[in-house]
């Protein structure tokens, strides 16, 4: 079964001090099974994220140990046509690195997300170990408090659910 990686996923894995660390190295060091793939445009942006907040020496973890673990497939020009396609008409909400994502994941029949991204729960792909739908209740807490002026720090990070319990 394959699973697509999102920056998200590459990033928790090389942040120590990410809220989703521990989870995304279990998921990481139990994946054997999984068949982990994901798009250039992902790479891409994992680089300039990891680089802009954890150093080059980050980036060096991200090329030699973790990308070669994992299936890296080019975006091709009707993925990203179709992706812009898709942004035009939103006007925000989840970038064009997420479009490509799930336009990735539908053509190839993904239906599962190695992410910490409550836009890609929102899309419909399914999180490893139940954390997207933990992440898209999460968006709705904070949504409604953002809407209802309910202080920001009201909305809780999902850390104290246990995961599996979802």
């Amino acid at each position: 079964m394959s699973v697509v990686v999102d920056t998200s996923a590459l990033f928790a894995l090389l942040d120590r001090r990410d809220a989703h660390h521990a989870s995304a190295v279990a998921f990481w060091t139990d994946a054997d099974d999984e068949d982990l793939v994901t798009h250039a445009y992902v790479v891409v942006e994992a680089i300039a994220l990891v680089r802009s907040r954890l150093g080059i020496a980050a980036v060096a973890a991200l090329v030699n140990d973790l990308l070669p673990a994992i299936g890296v497939e080019m975006a091709d020009r009707p993925l990203h046509e179709a992706s812009l396609a898709d942004l035009r008409p939103i006007g925000g909400g989840t970038s064009l690195v997420d479009r490509v994502t799930l336009a990735f994941a539908a053509r190839h029949g993904i239906g599962r997300a190695f992410a910490y991204d409550a836009g890609l729960a929102v899309a419909g792909l399914a999180g490893h170990d139940g954390i997207l739908r933990a992440l898209l209740e999460l968006s709705r807490v904070r949504g409604f408090c953002r809407a209802h002026g309910t202080p920001s720090w009201a909305a809780r990070t999902p850390g104290h659910v246990r995961m599996r319990d979802l």
